[in-house]
């Protein structure tokens, strides 16, 4: 995942601050069954100027479940020709 949006810092002793964030990341979704996968995500964001020193690297990790949807391949096999 590759992204640019806006970081919005609001500081303790009142203020704020918006500024350009760029975010890098990947991913990988696992399927343990038919509509259940399980799911990771890292990623790492870099603010612009002066927010510089606020840099962040979530790890998110999560647990996905399909409600009545088909797959790809399910759905790709069984369209007719």
């Amino acid at each position: 995942m590759l992204g640019l949006g806006a970081l919005n810092a609001y500081f303790k002793g009142g203020g704020r601050q918006v500024e350009i964030a760029g975010r890098l990341g990947a991913g990988v979704d696992v399927y343990v069954a038919r509509d259940v996968s399980l799911n990771v995500e890292g990623s790492y964001m870099l603010p612009a100027q002066s927010l510089e020193d606020y840099q962040i690297a979530p790890l998110l990790a999560g647990i996905q479940y399909r409600f009545g949807a088909r797959s790809a391949r399910e759905g790709a096999a069984a369209a007719p020709q």
